[in-house]
């Protein structure tokens, strides 16, 4: 409830508040069929799909405008029905069907009858809605795509509880729904026979209805894919699918770094305080060693795992089997090994594992719950209702840097102070704050982590384009007489060259994909980078920049053709 008093951070300027196309639903298939049409910001290569959310975005914005409160109910709302979706997830794992119960009453007696998993299904719901780990995704208008995969995966899983046609091609229509608003729903593929296989004897489909749908899933999952090759064009040099390279061009190397988010992850569930912010491919080095403390954890944790959860499922133990091995196949997605991702552990990535392993802790309750009499199954309750208020304690803290720009990037500098991306976030918000020095000393600072960022050096660019022009229209003719100032405006101009070659360059060494680029960025800084030149006085300076931009503007582009440069 919290973040309904929050604005616009981070990507929502990009994906929400600056995106022209969501600003009409007289086109809603082009969100299907164009990827410009998720983001308005240069310096972004198309490189996801999921219009589904931009269609959401584009209903939201006819209702609501561009006032945030909006938004961030619709969020909230989500979050709140996915929390009842969850509730109806662990009643179809806990209560046992009527042939499979204990004799004679001895399950109610014992606590693990219909009562006592009622009673454990709300609590997991609770925990799951109150969970500081569901945060980011709920307070950040951007992840709204984690919230409406998970929306149509949880009902895909209601639908799927039992047999019968309609039901299949209801669970069918949800996934692919579910695949259109994120691609974590991807997971739908190991999950679905998972949760089957989880389900109390007599409560679940047969095994071959089971089957049957796990390949009608997986050819959901491979359509989806296929749809998405065609409509987005990819990323130049880059494996399918992929959004970036592998973290230093090995697999092996991708492998470390799904260990050590294993141990984040663990982290950010068993100990949730502080702001754990995303952990980014381009500013936090993944581990170089398998002997890395991290690494090793990770690995142990891994196995330990998968151990727990083939042993729960042999033992009959499905809950504890389900929240072992699909919290595991729900990171699968962003794991980095199989498709690398900008960011290679996030809080967001979360959100579809944790369903999978409060069902294993309320199922833990109810099997201690069968070994305590009725005192101690009301502490047990109290207990989970005392958690479930702590975590939402927790949650409206972590909710309060999500209010704006500046107060999420001084969280995450609180954090961690050696997270580059603070520098350029705040940067830019002191740039449109107008506080220009401040803005360059914050640039600088990240240019210093990422001396090969090519954007950071656009930005510089930019930043020192707009410091010239306030100059300029702040000073009298007067003034701008003078030597001090005509020196200071020469200064900046040259700044304004020297950061455009070096984002130039770095994208000429780099790509633009791994460079921070695209070409209307590359074509923006190739601009002023000219007229600053012209303004300086070189000529071979703006000439250079000018053939630059000559070999960017073919002549089938609607530009300036080369001959005209």
């Amino acid at each position: 409830g919290r973040s309904l008093s929050a604005g616009f951070v981070y990507d929502d300027h990009r994906f929400v508040e600056l995106n022209p196309a969501i600003a009409s639903l007289a086109d809603p298939v082009s969100f299907f069929t164009d990827p410009a049409t998720a983001s308005a910001a240069q310096g972004v290569q198309p490189d996801i799909y999921r219009p589904l959310r931009t269609l959401h975005f584009a209903v939201d914005r006819a209702v609501f405008g561009l006032r945030p409160f909006g938004w961030h109910l619709a969020s909230v709302l989500l979050h709140g029905l996915n929390g009842a979706l969850v509730f109806l997830l662990l009643l179809r794992l806990l209560v046992r069907a009527p042939e499979a119960a204990p004799a004679g009453g001895a399950a109610s007696r014992r606590g693990d009858g219909t009562t006592g998993a009622i009673v454990a299904a709300a609590l997991g719901a609770a925990l799951f809605v109150a969970h500081p780990a569901t945060v980011e995704s709920t307070a950040w208008i951007s992840s709204r795509g984690d919230l409406l995969a998970w929306t149509f995966a949880l009902l895909a899983f209601e639908a799927f509880s039992k047999e019968g046609r309609r039901r299949t091609g209801i669970g069918l229509v949800c996934v692919a729904l579910g695949c259109l608003a994120k691609e974590s729903a991807l997971s739908l593929v190991a999950l679905v026979p998972l949760r089957d296989l989880a389900a109390p004897a007599g409560a679940r489909p047969s095994r071959r209805t089971t089957w049957a749908r796990t390949g009608a899933v997986a050819a959901v999952a491979a359509l989806y894919l296929a749809v998405r090759s065609r409509v987005l064009p990819g990323v130049p040099d880059l494996p399918w699918l992929a959004q970036t390279e592998l973290p230093d061009g090995s697999r092996a190397a991708a492998a470390r770094g799904m260990l050590a988010s294993l141990v984040w992850y663990a982290r950010v569930l068993l100990w949730p305080f502080g702001f754990p912010f995303d952990r980014n491919i381009f500013t936090d080095p993944v581990p170089t060693s398998w002997t890395h403390p991290e690494v090793v954890l990770g690995l142990g944790l891994l196995l330990s795992t998968v151990l727990a959860g083939v042993a729960a499922l042999r033992a009959g133990r499905g809950a504890i089997a389900f929240a072992c091995l699909g919290a595991l196949a729900a990171l699968g997605p962003v794991s980095n090994v199989l498709v690398p991702l900008k960011a290679f552990s996030a809080e967001r990535f979360l959100y579809p594992a944790l369903p999978c392993l409060v069902a294993g802790v309320v199922a833990l309750g109810l099997r201690l719950a069968r070994r305590v009499g009725p005192a101690g199954r009301r502490g047990l309750v109290g207990l989970g209702a005392v958690l479930v208020i702590a975590c939402a304690a927790l949650s409206w803290q972590r909710t309060a840097p999500w209010q704006s720009e500046r107060t999420l990037w001084e969280a995450v500098r609180r954090e961690s102070p050696n997270n580059p991306r603070v520098y350029e976030g705040l940067g830019l918000e002191l740039l449109k704050e107008g506080r220009i020095d401040a803005a360059e000393r914050a640039l600088k600072t990240y240019r210093e982590f990422q001396p090969w960022d090519g954007k950071v050096h656009a930005e510089l660019a930019a930043t020192f384009r707009r410091l010239h022009d306030d100059l300029s229209r702040s000073a009298s003719a007067e003034l701008l007489q003078t030597s001090n100032l005509r020196e200071r405006l020469a200064g900046v101009l040259r700044e304004v060259m020297l950061e455009s070659r070096a984002a130039v360059d770095a994208w000429s060494r780099l790509g633009l994909a791994k460079g921070r680029g695209d070409r209307a960025l590359l074509r923006s800084t190739l601009l002023g980078w000219r007229e600053a030149a012209l303004q300086f006085g070189d000529l071979r300076e703006a000439t250079r920049a000018n053939v630059l931009l000559a070999t960017q503007e073919p002549k089938t582009d609607g530009r300036a053709s080369y001959d005209t440069r």
